[in-house]
């Protein structure tokens, strides 16, 4: 067991998990909020608030005293129930528990250890299924629950395959437990479909790195990386994919992988900023039940970028010949502006 910094640690079983929890995540305790009078010297207790605090003494804020309004979801409440949850299903777990200091929120990302819990990119390039739970508490929401997968030559964050495959409450009601019972069946009972996907999406192909940069611009990505980054990086991702391409382009999972990798190797910003990061990307291989057309992207990509660099008078070029490169980009997609 390895624990990277004073807020960072990572468990590589369902017993280290479990020590973790016991002996390392903070409980949350709750206290009285005072009221300084400066005329008279003294302090008065606010009423119907309450301060929330660690049990080795760090503030991390405030919320309503009301049970109606708010109950403390402690986090080693979530990880012992995903403890429970994992041995009545004989899955074993390894991943990483993150907390900002003070610890006012919380993200575990979670990797299920068992060949049946695996899919794969190709024959020597294995996906560990598993699930991603953030927690605040003083946050709008108090738990969140999404599954999907995990890369493990690359450590590229998570995806939600499935807008089904989400749960989530406030802090309105005590833990719902079986949020996490049942996001551990719900990615269980969809491994045939994950991997119907991702050979999909390796089948899907876009016509080259231009395609995917100017997808992941229309995806939002730039809005994580600088734009100068984010054309050099991805282009440096594609040239080194994880996943197989194929004759015909580039594949949607090899883009949606670049992009991801790029996201990876060249930002420095924080985790939830990152899990947003990451979601949009996942916009390269999922849409709605299934994966999207590569077409359909490319069309939206090239069109919206040719609005900024056609019709914008102060736009310039990412790299040199992208206007050439965008007219006849839009000639393949059959695009005018």
């Amino acid at each position: 067991m390895l624990i990277a910094n004073s807020e960072v640690y990572n468990f590589n079983s369902r017993d280290e998990l479990n020590y973790l929890s016991e002996n390392e995540v903070p409980e949350i305790e709750t206290g009285d909020i005072l009221a300084y009078h400066p005329d008279e010297d003294e302090y008065e207790q606010l009423g119907f608030r309450q301060s929330l605090w660690t049990d080795d003494g760090r503030a991390i804020g405030d919320t309503s005293d009301k049970e109606q309004y708010y109950n403390v979801i402690q986090y080693t409440d979530v990880l012992d129930t995903v403890v429970d949850a994992a041995e009545n299903r004989g899955l074993d777990l390894e991943g990483t528990l993150s907390f900002p200091d003070p610890p006012y929120k919380a993200s575990f990302h979670i990797e299920f250890q068992d060949d049946d819990a695996t899919i794969y990119a190709g024959e020597d390039d294995p996906i560990n299924l598993g699930m991603r739970i953030r927690q605040g508490q003083t946050g709008h929401y108090g738990v969140k629950v999404d599954v999907g997968a995990y890369r493990l030559i690359c450590s590229n964050g998570m995806v939600a395959f499935d807008e089904d495959m989400s749960w989530e409450q406030t802090h309105q009601e005590p833990l719902q437990r079986q949020m996490i019972h049942e996001g551990m069946d719900g990615i269980l009972n969809g491994v045939d479909d994950l991997q119907a996907r991702i050979d999909e999406a390796q089948e899907k192909t876009v016509r080259g790195a231009d395609d995917v940069v100017w997808i992941a611009q229309n995806l939002g990505l730039d809005q994580y990386l600088d734009t100068e980054t984010m054309y050099d990086s991805i282009r440096e991702e594609i040239e080194e994919p994880v996943a197989k391409e194929t004759d015909d382009g580039i594949s949607l999972f090899t883009g949606y992988q670049s992009m991801t990798r790029a996201l990876n190797h060249h930002t420095d910003i924080p985790e939830h900023h990152l899990d947003n990061a990451y979601e949009r990307a996942a916009g390269f291989i999922e849409y709605g039940d299934g994966v999207p057309h590569p077409n359909i992207l490319g069309e939206n990509a090239v069109k919206r970028r040719a609005n900024q660099l056609l019709e914008e008078s102060d736009a310039e070029e990412e790299w040199e010949g992208e206007t050439s490169d965008l007219r006849e980009a839009m000639e393949a997609y059959g695009v005018t502006v």
